[in-house]
């Protein structure tokens, strides 16, 4: 997954085939903005897991629409936030890709918003699924200690999926930062299944 993250920030910067197709998204990120983004984030993170899970007959949900629900649902609310996250780090730290600017969005991202926010809404928002989408069947398992037996193990292979994918997302020009990480996103959400 790193190697083809990376290769494609290669070909951006390398290619001019490729530049000029990643450039397009860019233009139509540009002009459609958050909904561009989301539906990109919905399509990458939500849909395209949800079919893979339905083409493998292990992985297949129980319940097929409130799978897709969740997964619509979740992945969509994630889809919405992400990009703000992104234009927040901009704010904080401008649009440079020199090693210092990446460092600072990468320890913001893995060790502030991923640690106390997308690490445990992830595992939280599984688990819940993983018991029937009752609250009554999570709450007994968010007692002491909970961050570690939950969320800790998400958090440990987040951070080796996306500190090297995040160095590829922040390299590359704002409008195409959320569709990479979206991109990312669906074999991470495929990930999240697992853990």
């Amino acid at each position: 997954l790193q190697a083809a993250a990376f290769a494609l920030l290669a070909a951006y910067y390398g290619l001019p085939a490729a530049r000029r197709a990643l450039d397009a998204v860019a233009q139509w990120q540009t002009r459609f903005g958050i909904p561009f983004s989301w539906g990109s984030y919905l399509f990458f993170c939500g849909l395209v897991p949800y079919l893979f899970c339905l083409a493998v007959p292990s992985l297949r949900p129980p319940h097929r629409w409130k799978a897709l629900g969740f997964a619509l649902g979740f992945w969509g609310l994630m889809g919405l936030v992400l990009p703000q996250f992104y234009t927040l780090q901009r704010v904080f730290y401008g649009d440079g890709t020199d090693l210092r600017t990446l460092a600072l969005k990468i320890i913001t991202d893995q060790f502030a918003y991923s640690a106390f926010f997308s690490a445990p809404l992830v595992a939280l928002a599984h688990l819940w699924k993983d018991r029937g989408y009752r609250w009554s069947a999570l709450a007994p398992l968010l007692g002491p200690g909970w961050f570690r037996r939950l969320v800790l193990p998400n958090l440990v292979m987040n951070w080796t999926v996306w500190i090297p994918s995040l160095c590829v997302i922040y390299s590359l020009p704002p409008a195409l930062q959320s569709h990479v990480g979206g991109l990312i996103g669906g074999f991470w959400g495929l990930m999240c299944l697992q853990i």
